[in-house]
């Protein structure tokens, strides 16, 4: 699988000085925040083992190879996996004050799948084989479970509205760019993990990660044929879906979801850097991707708004009267939350993205992002916020948060010469 992340022989970025201070607080983050059960998410609101949180921070925190921070990251495996739901769902958290796994009513796709990432991740990085037994039994279990999400027989899944990380207002359903972006990479996670053991997936269940791959980019990034013939193809039979909305041109970036009328095309930015740095995305489709984000100013001031444009009262995916009843740090005004709100953590996939075509300007945005995770709501506080406003850059989430930390970390040795995404070249 070719991964583009790939430092090239130019000059690396400048590391100042107040960069490696924030790399050395970021370290300090993640080892507060380590547990007899795991990495929890934050140090402040947010005490659970976060399934999502928790494997995204492994792709900065395994980096680094302290002892302590591994046999945290496998903990968060145990914890979780033990956690699964019976038909092999892991679960959106473990809560340490209750003792006990956090499903909620719209539950978490995404959870299972940065399961098996998380696994690959931390088996790639440490060689325990140990983590092919017990932990590997749930990770198949969980993939089982996701290809059951797939209701169209196009072997792409489905998810239903809240069903992810941006699980609150802004809504997003059917194929969701998301979820089908983190299907993809567990797939090439599942495939290497049962090659090192030996085990299988029963054929039923089994796909090839080219095969997968290409359905991916049929149905998220169609040819211009299709882009004029204002149909957009259905990848689970020979006819064509009549869109409502269907976009013309070349796509500039993978679009946010696609209903069986609607094509959502919302920059989710999350989303299509992970393609960049998971080698999903072509060179033309990675540089149209990076060139969206810098025309239109989505990493300003600091990097990055997670949803360009922003959406409004009215738009047909936007629940106003919801976000108005919830708390002020999970609200989805303009410019918060996830509704064009600057998450640090995406931030750190953002400088992994520029690394090897544009190293001054991924230099900056390093630089710029431990400005972004120094910002402090109270002068107690550890910084490496959950997320801050969008055009003011004020912290409105939660401070000590562990993906940010984890990101950040990952960004810091990228720029160093190593590669975040390695464990996908296997």
């Amino acid at each position: 699988m070719p991964v583009l992340f790939k430092p090239r022989k130019s000059t690396p970025p400048k590391v100042s000085a107040d960069v490696t201070e924030t790399f050395e607080k970021a370290r300090k983050v993640l080892i507060d925040n380590s547990t007899e059960h795991g990495i929890k998410a934050a140090s402040t609101l947010y005490n659970q083992i976060w399934s999502r949180d928790s494997f995204i921070t492994f792709i900065g925190s395994n980096m680094l190879g302290e002892e302590r921070l591994l046999e945290a990251a496998k903990r968060t495996l145990t914890t979780l996996g033990r956690s699964k739901t019976s038909t092999g769902m892991i679960p959106v958290n473990f809560d340490l004050s209750r003792g006990k796994p956090r499903l909620f009513f719209a539950g978490a796709t995404d959870a299972s799948a940065w399961y098996i990432i998380g696994l690959a991740n931390l088996y790639h990085t440490t060689q325990d084989r140990s983590l092919l037994g017990e932990n590997l039994d749930h990770a198949i279990d969980a993939y089982i479970w996701l290809r059951y999400q797939d209701t169209t027989g196009a072997i792409l899944i489905d998810s239903h509205p809240a069903a992810d990380w941006m699980d609150n207002t802004v809504i997003r359903q059917g194929k969701t760019l998301y979820n089908n972006t983190l299907f993809l990479i567990a797939t090439k996670c599942i495939n290497y993990l049962c090659e090192e053991s030996g085990k299988a997936i029963d054929k039923r269940f089994s796909l090839d990660f080219e095969t997968l791959k290409q359905r991916f980019n049929m149905l998220f990034a169609p040819d211009e044929e299709f882009m004029r013939s204002g149909h957009w193809p259905n990848i689970a039979d020979s006819d064509k879906d009549y869109i409502t909305n269907p976009p013309r041109g070349k796509m500039p970036f993978y679009p946010n979801f696609i209903t069986f009328n609607h094509v959502d095309m919302h920059f989710d930015t999350l989303s299509n850097l992970l393609c960049i740095a998971a080698g999903i995305s072509d060179k033309d489709m990675a540089s149209s991707i990076l060139s969206y984000i810098e025309s239109n100013k989505v990493a300003s001031p600091y990097p990055i708004k997670v949803l360009h444009p922003n959406m409004r009262e009215g738009d047909k995916f936007f629940d106003k009267a919801y976000t108005d009843a919830k708390p002020k740090h999970w609200r989805n005004d303009e410019y918060c939350y996830h509704n064009g709100g600057i998450w640090p953590f995406v931030g750190g996939l953002y400088v992994i993205s520029l690394l090897g075509r544009d190293n001054g300007a991924a230099g900056r945005e390093l630089k710029n992002l431990a400005a972004a995770n120094s910002i402090k709501r109270t002068a107690g506080e550890v910084g490496f916020n959950e997320w801050l406003h969008g055009l003011s850059g004020e912290a409105l989430g939660q401070d000590g948060q562990s993906w940010s930390a984890g990101m950040y970390v990952a960004a810091y040795l990228a720029a160093k010469g190593k590669d975040p995404f390695a464990f996908l070249k296997a």
